[in-house]
């Protein structure tokens, strides 16, 4: 068995990661994957080979990838003065 722990302690975003990534966050035949919210944001990944594991892993990565820019967009057209 192969385990993965991941933890976001950024309060500002780990609220929205959690809500985002909660939905795609099914276990599968090679992966049982849980996620919790408290003080930091805890995504557990436990796989029955290291194949599955490097997936489960970039496929996570990546949709924290893709929220945290798509939060900077957010925020810049939020504070963009028309300059």
């Amino acid at each position: 068995m192969y385990k993965s722990v991941i933890e976001i302690d950024k309060p500002a975003d780990k609220d929205l990661i959690y809500q985002s990534l909660i939905p795609d966050m099914a276990s599968t035949e090679r992966a049982d994957i849980s996620i919790r919210s408290g003080k930091t944001l805890k995504i557990e990944i436990n796989t029955k080979d290291i194949t599955s594991l490097r997936a489960v892993i970039n496929t996570v990565l990546r949709q924290i990838k893709l929220i945290e820019d798509t939060t900077k967009v957010i925020d810049g057209e939020n504070n963009d003065t028309g300059n």
